[in-house]
């Protein structure tokens, strides 16, 4: 295993990262028509950065915040990946995961979650994909299998979208596995619902960010993508009547 997060950190934080609020989905495998051509994430537009993570609304930036993320250049083996790195302490407790992407494709290599209940891990080699659990009570399970389609990861699932071509009602469909199940897959259907400035601060010059709703077998999200360098800037959960449930802002503070 290439194991780019520390040991202790494993031991320290138990819990998932809520941000990808895409991961509570628990139906997988569904037989939805593909609708129009295959997404084409490029990675190559993301850029190496430092940030941290709040569940609130910011009005001093000197405020601390609730957790951290990060995204950085690596390599796993003869591969270029990124690594995305985050954490965030919520009134649920404290969540942390980890995900290696391909640098350039964006197909997952491996995710790591950590959460109450346990470890998760995913190991994906094109269209096959293991998936391990261990939970503080020493119980697991490992399952092996071998995918109809080569899939994303819905963990890390917002840094594909952010990168994908956009346009006002552009949708498309994205097959991904979920680390939290045994097995399967589902269509990650996106829609850019429209083009906004927003300012994070008081005072800041505002950023033109892309609104973007992501939904999985009921389970949806809102994405809040910067259109100069395709940052990620909020995370939203949304209910059935199109309320938001819960926000995460990611606040960039620069490249490593």
């Amino acid at each position: 295993m290439h194991n780019l997060v520390p040991r202790r950190l494993a031991l320290r934080l138990l819990a998932p990262l809520a941000v990808v609020l895409l991961c509570n989905c628990s139906t997988v495998g569904l037989s939805l028509p593909f609708e129009g051509a295959p997404v084409a994430p490029d990675g190559l537009r993301l850029k190496p950065s430092l940030g941290w993570l709040t569940t609130h609304p910011v009005s001093d930036p000197a405020e601390v915040p609730d957790g951290s993320v990060s995204l950085r250049s690596t390599r796993v083996g003869s591969r270029s990946a990124w690594e995305q790195v985050r954490r965030v302490v919520t009134e649920k407790g404290e969540y942390s995961d980890s995900v290696l992407l391909d640098k350039e494709s964006l197909r997952p290599i491996q995710t790591w979650r950590w959460t109450p209940k346990g470890t998760y891990i995913v190991r994906y080699n094109h269209r096959s994909v293991e998936r391990e659990f261990q939970s503080p009570t020493g119980q697991s399970w490992r399952w092996s299998e071998i995918l109809e389609v080569e899939p994303y990861s819905a963990l890390g699932l917002e840094l594909i979208v952010a990168t994908l071509p956009m346009g006002e009602g552009q949708t498309g469909m994205i097959p991904v596995t979920i680390d939290t199940v045994e097995k399967g897959w589902a269509w990650a259907k996106y829609t850019v619902m429209r083009e906004i400035d927003v300012v994070e601060r008081p005072n800041a010059k505002p950023i033109t960010t892309w609104v973007i709703d992501v939904d999985m077998a009921g389970d949806r999200t809102r994405l809040w993508v910067a259109m100069d360098g395709k940052s990620i800037r909020r995370i939203e959960k949304l209910g059935s009547d199109n309320e938001v449930l819960s926000t995460v802002r990611r606040m960039l503070l620069g490249g490593p």
